[in-house]
């Protein structure tokens, strides 16, 4: 969700003030009373891997300002920047494509609220900027882990790279993933535990054990055993026999997001597929191939078949793609485009990806995230509204929410109290004398009647995070160690795709 200028402002405050950790006397919050929002708009700047929000209030001003001013708050934090603000261009963000925009351009001209820019360096052939760049990158290693201190003293933290292990998802991570906001990494650590499991499948294959959906037929078919030597192919048909959606396609932001929990869901290692099969979806990811999945056809109660169908189908080079470079395409050739060739399926890869429920998760995500901030809204125009009336505060004082302690009402009252009752930016109209004794009864319950709306969603959002970080898949593989007799109960039929959510 992109902030307009408005909700950029207040945003801050609202999130300070829910959360139980900070302070909530006030003193730093409402700042947006004081600004004119009709001039003034927020441009979301990218700038050497670094996410910036700059208040634009002159649009007559050229970008190369937009980019000072990026240059001067990344600068702020401690962290030096190469860049030279009239030394560079612009890419604009719209949905799926970008735009070059010339630092002479005119921002009024080129820019609306809540636009995403990147500032990109010019490479001019023997320029001063480009040798400062060339310098950069080839930079020492002690001077970049000097960068790496300035970067963690300064406190930021590089959101551009998510570390998926199966373990670390949240709702915010994932919301980033499908704004294409960051990519993915896979560490050591967690290759090792896919190497792991994947040891035990193919012990299984070697030793010929039957184990379901290894060597086995699915569903019905579980009794019947599959030759060695049909064991890859078994795997194409689990696919390519449950490419059965119909509707108009996920969003782009929907398949990232789905994409990305599938990736996740492996990296915790109990699926038992190929260390080589989670690489190639990461780099697909980072790339930005998207498969085509039609929005309708999941079977719900036992998993999202057909959607994650339609997402191994891209995997193998099947059925319709998208990616930056080409668009919408037969996937074998965005792939290609993208330096990319179909992953060959192995034994049990087919199935670990098409047994979960990350169609759903995906979906729902976007829902409770628009909830969460549907949230803040309300509680900023509670605030306006009380405003407005000339309404009192005295009810919601911390010692009338103590006795009667719900945490979602806490929170709310506390950030009314915050966005209300400043000290530092008074508000004229609250100061003004009052003519009666109490508000209407709809505006002393806010806290009341949002704070358990915020509970419901805190609550809903726990599941979905536990979601995210399951293991979602038929059979579960669990870790050899040494000496472990596979023909035991390392692999294990069970029920863990199975919506929840």
């Amino acid at each position: 969700m992109v902030l307009t200028g408005l909700e950029q402002l207040v945003e801050e405050a609202a999130m300070q003030a829910f959360d139980p950790n900070k302070g909530n006397d006030g003193k730093k919050f409402s700042s947006f009373r004081k600004v004119n929002v009709k001039n003034v708009i927020c441009v979301h700047v990218k700038l050497d891997g670094i996410n910036i929000a700059v208040p634009v209030i002159n649009q007559h001003q050229s970008l190369a300002h937009l980019a000072k001013e990026a240059i001067t708050r990344l600068e702020d934090t401690g962290i030096s920047c190469e860049m030279e603000y009239n030394q560079c261009y612009f890419k604009k963000f719209h949905r799926d494509e970008f735009y070059i925009m010339k630092s002479s351009d005119i921002i009024k001209d080129v820019l609306s609220d809540g636009d995403m820019v990147e500032i990109v360096a010019r490479k001019t052939k023997g320029s001063k900027n480009s040798q400062k760049l060339r310098t950069n990158s080839e930079s020492t290693d002690a001077s970049s882990a000097a960068t790496e201190e300035l970067r963690e003293s300064a406190g930021i933290v590089d959101d551009s790279i998510v570390d998926v292990n199966g373990y670390e998802f949240t709702l915010e991570s994932l919301m980033r993933l499908g704004k294409g906001e960051a990519k993915l990494s896979l560490s050591p650590k967690t290759l090792g535990r896919l190497h792991e499991t994947r040891s035990i499948v193919e012990d299984i294959v070697e030793k010929g054990y039957v184990r379901y959906g290894i060597n086995t037929g699915f569903g019905l078919l579980s009794k019947v055993v599959v030759e060695s030597e049909k064991l890859v192919e078994l795997q194409y048909n689990i696919v390519r026999s449950h490419c059965a959606g119909v509707g108009e396609p996920l969003s782009l932001d929907a398949t990232r997001r789905m994409l990305a929990l599938r990736i996740n869901v492996l990296t915790k290692a109990f699926s038992g597929c190929n260390p080589k099969l989670a690489a190639h979806l990461v780099e697909m990811f980072n790339k930005d191939c998207m498969p085509l999945i039609p929005a309708q056809g999941t079977v719900g109660a036992s998993g999202d078949l057909a959607p994650l169908a339609h997402l191994a189908q891209g995997v193998i080079g099947e059925g319709k793609m998208w990616s930056p470079k080409t668009g919408w395409g037969h996937a074998l050739e965005v792939l290609a485009a993208n330096d990319m060739v179909p992953y060959q399926l192995t034994p049990k890869d087919g199935l670990s990806l098409i047994n979960g429920t990350q169609f759903i998760c995906a979906v729902g995500a976007e829902a409770l995230y628009r909830a969460k901030n549907c949230v803040r809204s309300t509680v900023v125009i509670a605030s306006l509204v009380l405003d407005v009336l000339e309404g009192h505060t005295n009810a919601f004082d911390a010692r009338v929410h103590a006795i009667r302690p719900h945490l979602g009402q806490r929170r709310v009252a506390a950030a009314l109290r915050a966005l209300c009752n400043s000290t530092k930016y008074p508000s004229e109209i609250y100061e003004q004398e009052k003519h009666d004794v109490q508000d209407p009864y709809s505006i002393r319950c806010v806290p009341q009647v949002l704070g358990v709306t915020l509970d419901t969603i805190n609550f809903v959002e726990g599941i979905f995070t536990t979601e995210m970080n399951s293991g979602t898949d038929n059979p579960l593989v669990f870790g050899a160690g040494e000496g472990v007799d596979t023909e035991a109960a390392d692999i294990i039929s069970a029920e863990t795709f199975t919506e929840s959510t």
